[in-house]
């Protein structure tokens, strides 16, 4: 019979901090991952790879960073920017604010999604999504509150990363990003 295809949509956590330290990420970035998420995603896309080469499934792995945009509802944008600027208030970051990051386009990143689906010649691959350029936290965020028409002072403040893990401890949705 017919191989059951798969592909799987991935974030950039297998690639890990020293991973994103490297420069811009390409599909030659190693796995770095020495945190607990970014070591199961690496091991569950070698468990989905591994059963591509075993003729199992196919499968084609796209990877990709913090998405924004409509229905997106459990992005790190929509749970600590839109909020803030629907209030004329600044958004609250648990970073640097000057660290460079990429964002994609949930629309994007669903055409690119379906987009690897119908490439079956691609397969046992693993692909890092077409993104917008890398820029500051400060900058995307800043962008936002600019083409929304609120002018406030301070767009964006950043919070300590214990007061992340502390909220952690009483929201579960707060804990995923801890």
């Amino acid at each position: 019979g017919k191989k059951i295809r798969i592909v799987f949509a991935d974030n950039l956590y297998a690639l890990g901090e020293k991973g994103a330290k490297l420069g811009k990420m390409s599909e030659k970035t190693p796995e770095l991952a020495t945190d607990k998420k970014g070591l199961l995603r690496k091991e569950l896309s070698s468990m989905l790879l591994q059963a591509d080469v075993e003729g199992k499934i196919d499968v084609t792995i796209g990877r990709a960073s913090d998405f924004f945009g409509p229905e997106a509802s459990n992005s790190l944008f929509e749970f600590m920017v839109r909020p803030k600027i629907i209030k004329n208030k600044p958004a609250e970051f648990f970073a640097n604010l000057d660290s460079s990051h990429s964002f994609i386009y949930l629309p994007d990143f669903v055409r690119s999604i379906v987009t690897l689906g119908t490439q079956e010649e691609i397969n046992g691959k693993v692909w890092i999504l077409p993104h917008y350029k890398a820029t500051t936290i400060k900058e995307f965020v800043t962008r936002f509150y600019e083409v929304s028409g609120v002018n406030i002072p301070q767009k964006i403040k950043s919070s300590p990363y214990i007061l992340l893990k502390l909220v952690g401890l009483f929201n579960k949705e707060v804990k995923e990003y801890s």
